[in-house]
């Protein structure tokens, strides 16, 4: 007899205790949604779970430290396990470093739907109308021991058998246990082992806090039927999500032609996105317009056009920042000039001709520990570095020595 279809999303490193981070300037009507995001995103798993009507949901660990989040993380989740208790949909918790057992209040308990597993691999048998159909095989994170693959063999053949823990395993072992479904954490981005028979899968935090975490976040809708592979679906969640958008200018480019390059890319998300965007812009190519970004004095200008222009009201893409690669050729033609710029330039080019070594690159007498440092930070020992430290004395000579001057003009959004 055939096994019967069974769905069920998998999630996990909620880390409600930590916020959206790393902006330096936080507008008054974005505070609210950065302190709750990680509460809305969390919410969203749930709303999905029942939406999509499923057997079960799987948790991966990491969703709170209790003594970070205080009492409203763990009250958070015991009301988003009630909700699900509501209509009868299990609960199966791999706990993590930060939100193992020994560590949730003493006073909060958990409802009856909520199986937390041991440090040690233990089953679960999940039935559906009286019939057992899948053999869950779950492991907490163990401080005092690492898990092995070969831990999570299941003992009943004739049942799904899924394993779940908050950690990461060794790949290539992982297709020897007869495991349908690996639910693996500890993982801030979603991903899936492709070199395996068996699928192993990380359904990443479904809230990206961090201008590193780029790209869209949410959970995974999990569906095994027969003895097929897995069927993944993704399903967003995330409240906010953070953008790196490229532009690389020409040296014609103006201005006016730089503004509009930007409304148009802000126009794109704002018709795709039903989240908020928050934007680092990253600039290169080359011309004066390249130089003269790198003065701070236009980029800032740049920034502030964009937050007034697009950071409120309905839109919600707010510009966090924008770099300008210092790896940008300089102005070439300024190199033959008869000029300081082009006797600069020649100077720069000379050394960047021999970045690899020789008597130039010798070391300066270094006679306290903070100078080594700060050329250990700086990276002079290497060629890598010194081609760094080229290209930005390389920016730096040009727009103080020959950049033209740009305006930023206001508009209005087109």
């Amino acid at each position: 007899m055939s096994k019967p279809a069974i769905r069920f999303i998998h999630s996990g490193s909620f880390h409600l205790e930590c916020p959206v981070r790393g902006l330096a300037d936080v507008p008054e009507h974005l505070r609210a949604v950065l302190l709750d995001a990680p509460y809305e995103a969390a919410q969203r798993v749930v709303d999905a779970a029942l939406a999509e009507e499923v057997d079960f949901l799987l948790l991966s660990g990491e969703l709170v430290e209790c003594a970070a989040a205080g009492p409203r993380g763990p009250l958070f989740l015991v009301e988003q396990f009630q909700r699900l208790r509501q209509r009868d949909v299990p609960v199966y918790w791999a706990t993590g470093r930060v939100d193992s057992a020994d560590r949730w209040p003493a006073g909060i308990a958990l409802p009856d739907n909520v199986h937390v597993f041991p440090p040690r691999p233990a089953s679960l048998v999940f039935e559906t109308e009286g019939r057992p159909v899948a053999e869950l095989i779950g492991a907490s994170y163990d401080r005092r021991r690492a898990l092995r693959p070969a831990m999570f063999r299941p003992a009943e053949p004739a049942l799904y058998s899924i394993a779940i823990t908050s950690q990461s395993l060794e790949a290539e072992s992982l297709a020897d246990q007869r495991i349908y479904y690996w639910a693996l954490g500890g993982r801030q981005n979603r991903g899936t082992v492709d070199d395996t028979s068996a699928c192993a899968h990380w359904p990443g935090s479904p809230q990206g806090r961090h201008p590193t975490e780029t790209g869209a976040h949410g959970c995974t809708l999990v569906e095994l039927s027969g003895s097929g592979n897995p069927r993944l679906r993704y399903l967003p969640t995330d409240v906010l999500r953070w953008r790196r958008e490229k532009l690389r200018l020409t040296p014609d480019v103006t201005i006016d032609r730089l503004q509009q390059q930007m409304r148009d890319r802000i126009a794109q998300l704002s018709a795709a996105a039903a989240h908020c965007t928050i934007v680092h812009w990253h600039v290169s190519g080359q011309g004066p317009m390249v130089h003269q970004l790198r003065r701070t004095a236009l980029s800032e200008e740049l920034l502030g056009w964009l937050r007034n222009e697009f950071g409120g009201g309905q839109r919600r893409v707010w510009s966090s920042d924008i770099t300008v690669d210092a790896q940008a050729p300089v102005v070439d033609e300024a190199d033959g000039q008869d000029t300081l710029l082009g006797e600069f330039l020649r100077t720069i080019h000379d050394h960047a001709a021999h970045v690899e070594g020789g008597p130039r690159w010798d070391p300066l007498p270094i006679d306290n520990e903070a100078a080594a440092a700060a050329c250990k930070a700086a990276g002079w020992s290497d060629s890598d570095g010194r081609r760094r430290i080229i290209a930005d004395a390389a920016a730096l000579g040009a727009d103080l020595l020959g950049a033209p001057h740009f305006e930023i003009r206001e508009g209005q959004d087109g």
